[in-house]
């Protein structure tokens, strides 16, 4: 009776699984520009709303500008 929906279960669950990896990562984006002290307001305001409107692919671009010029950043320091 089950037989052809059991392998279909296995996507499902894997697809739940990728959304929440997704959104705690649009999450932990979102906090990290709440949080971060920018040069300006402005720059803070701008991130957060692009985080909020764009989602995920906000929360990428954020992470690729600011976080890794963060870390390239503080490696030049030392």
């Amino acid at each position: 009776m089950w037989g052809p929906f059991v392998g279909m279960m296995g996507i499902g669950l894997v697809g739940v699984l990728i959304f929440l990896l997704f959104a705690i990562f649009w999450i932990w984006m979102l906090v990290d520009a709440v949080t971060r002290n920018f040069k300006s307001d402005i720059e803070k305001v701008v991130w957060v709303l692009v985080i909020i409107f764009t989602h995920v692919i906000g929360a990428v671009i954020y992470y690729l500008v600011v976080k890794l010029r963060e870390k390239n950043s503080s490696k030049k320091r030392r």
